[in-house]
């Protein structure tokens, strides 16, 4: 591993990935005031260079985008979050899926937009659990798509499992563990598809306080009602359940086409069949804005399944 004053030096020469590795190791690591602002400022300017060239495949970009959606360092501007969430997915970085999401879900930096929070959360599920943990809690409370409580649990149960997964070959827990024991244990609080057990319930709400959620950097975004929940657990009684939001979304059936395929890859990732039928789906613009390289990995993915089926 390069030692600073070696990346800040593959910085100044223009290597993309040195100026995301300087930018992230001065913004994050270093104890910094209000008065460094020479090398917060140079730190800043690695960061643009490097986002504007796709560097380290699309994550400086995405930091950038945090940097203004926080107002860390930069003065806060969600127009500018957007755009740079926006400069990543470019280069199809799940994690500036997930906040270009909540950014539509929200309506952080541009107009709320269930759809297309639910789309950004799906293009990202494959390599960011948390986007599965946004897919479930779109199924949970009914946003764009139908209220379904058996397959929000399938989501949530993913979730756990692609961590336990990380888990054990890092020693390390993402920072989705504490939101997914969050939700489950709402499920078996509330017997949202799964059968009530409380016992199971105080378990992963002891295991998400153990994970720190409130803490974590998306806490801003949890549900007030989840984090009610956990301050007041354990719990020794049965509570009601909430009534679901309402769509009607799902009636149309080009939209009934998307979310019947999105499900299906979610928990079935190698079939070609539905990529390719997805990648049918954005080219028509009707729903979402148009994503050429999302069209290409559909179509790529799809090539690719086929001939490991054959």
């Amino acid at each position: 591993m390069d030692s600073l004053h070696e990346l800040i030096e593959k910085a100044e020469s223009g290597d993309p990935e040195a100026q995301y590795h300087a930018a992230f190791h001065i913004l994050n690591e270093m104890e910094l005031d209000e008065g460094d602002t020479e090398i917060i400022n140079r730190a800043l300017s690695f960061l643009r260079n490097s986002a504007m060239q796709g560097g380290y495949y699309g994550i400086a970009a995405c930091e950038l985008g945090e940097l203004y959606h926080r107002g860390k360092y930069v003065e806060q501007n969600y127009e500018q979050a957007v755009l740079w969430y926006r400069t990543a997915t470019q280069k199809l970085q799940p994690i500036g899926y997930y906040f270009l999401g909540i950014c539509w879900q929200y309506g952080t930096g541009v107009p709320v937009n269930y759809a297309k929070a639910f789309d950004c959360y799906f293009k990202g599920a494959a390599r960011y659990i948390n986007n599965y943990i946004k897919l479930g809690d779109c199924f949970r409370r009914g946003l764009f798509v139908s209220y379904d409580p058996a397959f929000m649990f399938k989501l949530y149960t993913h979730a756990l499992d692609s961590d336990l997964e990380l888990y054990k070959k890092t020693n390390i827990f993402s920072n989705a563990y504490g939101e997914v024991c969050l939700r489950l244990g709402l499920c078996y609080l509330q017997a949202i598809g799964t059968r009530r057990d409380i016992s199971k319930a105080n378990y992963y709400f002891n295991e998400a306080k153990k994970g720190e959620v409130e803490k974590n950097r998306d806490s801003i975004y949890i549900d007030n009602e989840l984090l009610n929940l956990l301050k007041n657990a354990p719990y020794s009684k049965k509570i009601a359940s909430k009534a679901p939001l309402k769509t009607t979304l799902t009636d149309d059936p080009y939209i009934s086409e998307y979310i019947f395929h999105v499900k299906h890859l979610l928990l079935n990732p190698e079939d070609c069949e539905s990529y390719q039928k997805l990648a049918e789906i954005y080219s028509q613009t009707r729903l979402f804005e148009r994503d050429p390289n999302f069209i290409d990995f559909c179509l790529s993915k799809s090539k690719k399944t086929q001939k490991q089926s054959q």
